[in-house]
C-alpha cells in the first residue's frame, strides 16, 4: 500500500522494513539514520515518547557516539524527542549525550563513566571508544575558544588529560575527522587553526 511520503505512518513503515545492525559508518546505516531522524522530527516539544519513539531516540544517540563522521545531521540535544528520553528507561542515553556535548569536557566524562558503567552496556558502547570521541570533541571546543587562532600543545594535553607526546596524534585525528583544519608548528609547540567545522548540519539530503 502507498503512503504519504514524509508522514509519520509512512516513516514508521519504512523503519519497520529495516533490519539488522549494519556498520555504523556504512551507507546502509546512514540511510536508516535519515529515516530515524525524519521520524524523530515528528515529535514536538512536550510530546511523550511511545515505545517506538524511545527506541529510535536511543538508537540515534548511539549512532552519534559510534559514528566516525563527527559532523552530525542535526542538533540532537535540541530535538524534542531526544529530550523526551528524560524519565524513561533510556534516560542514560540523554545523560551520556549531554555530558559529551555540554559538560566540562574529559573531566566530566570521566566522572560520568565511573558512576554510569551500565549506560555503556545498555547502549552497546565501549567506554574507551566514547572517551576517544570525547577527547576529539574537547579538542574541537579548545580550537573554537582559541582567541589568537592557535592553541599550545600544553593546552591540548590539559584539555584531553593526556601526555604532551600524544598531542600531535590527537590533532591529526581531529583533522582527519573534519572537526578542525590546523597546521602544527612543532618548533613553537602550537597548532595554528584555520577553520573549525560545524558539529551539526541541517543538511537532510
Amino acid at each position: 500500500a502507498s503512503c504519504l511520503v514524509g508522514s509519520e505512518m509512512c516513516i514508521r513503515d519504512r523503519l519497520a522494513e529495516t533490519s539488522g545492525n549494519p556498520d555504523p559508518n556504512s551507507t546502509e546505516a546512514k540511510r536508516i539514520l535519515d529515516l530515524q531522524l525524519q521520524f524523530l522530527s515528528t515529535f514536538a516539544a512536550g510530546d511523550k515518547l511511545d515505545a517506538k519513539g524511545e527506541e529510535v531516540a536511543k538508537a540515534v544517540v548511539t549512532a552519534f557516539v559510534k559514528a566516525t563522521d563527527m559532523t552530525f545531521r542535526c542538533d540532537l540535544l535540541g530535538s524534542p524527542a531526544v529530550q523526551a528520553l528524560e524519565g524513561t528507561k533510556s534516560s542514560g542515553a540523554l545523560k551520556l549525550l549531554t555530558t559529551m556535548l555540554t559538560g566540562n569536557g574529559v573531566a566530566d566524562f570521566t566522572a560520568f563513566a565511573k558512576s554510569n558503567g551500565a549506560v555503556f552496556k545498555d547502549l552497546g558502547l565501549e567506554e574507551a571508544e566514547c572517551m576517544s570521541k570525547m577527547k576529539l570533541l574537547a579538542l574541537c571546543a579548545l580550537a573554537e575558544k582559541s582567541a589568537e587562532g592557535e592553541f599550545t600543545y600544553a593546552q591540548v594535553a590539559e584539555a584531553l588529560q593526556c601526555g604532551e607526546g600524544e598531542v600531535e596524534s590527537w590533532i591529526v585525528r581531529a583533522v582527519g575527522a573534519r572537526l578542525v583544519e590546523a597546521k602544527m608548528d612543532q618548533v613553537r609547540g602550537v597548532a595554528v587553526v584555520t577553520r573549525v567545522c560545524l558539529l551539526y548540519t541541517s543538511d537532510a539530503a
